[in-house]
This record gives structure tokens, sequence and C-alpha cells, in this order.
């Protein structure tokens, strides 16, 4: 696993975690953005790494 993979893994263990704990009892629209936040930001590098490994495979099989 490259560098690139782990950092994407620890950034979203630690948004998971952030997104679990401190979102659990949300009361109101302000509290949830940073929430919100956290969640987009978590499955944007998820996104990301997919991405990349499709085109690494891509460009490998052609």
């Amino acid at each position: 696993m490259n560098t690139m993979n782990r950092f994407v893994l620890t950034l979203l263990a630690v948004s998971a975690a952030y997104a679990q704990g401190d979102c659990i009892h949300v009361t109101s629209s302000l509290e949830m953005v940073p929430c919100s936040e956290a969640a987009k930001k978590a499955a944007n590098a998820q996104l990301n790494v997919s991405y990349k490994q499709l085109m690494t495979r891509l460009e490998s099989d052609y």
C-alpha cells in the first residue's frame, strides 16, 4: 500500500470517528454543517482513491 492510500485511509478513519462521535446528537442545522463537511471529505477521498486505482488498472491493461 503506498503512502497516498495510507493517508487517505487515515483521513477516512478520522472523519468517520469525528462523524460518529460528534454527529450522533445533532440538534440544529448549524451543528450539522461540520458533520456533513466531514462526510463529504471522506466520500471525496474514497472516490479519489477508487478513481486512481481504476486509472492505474486501465493504463496497465491498455
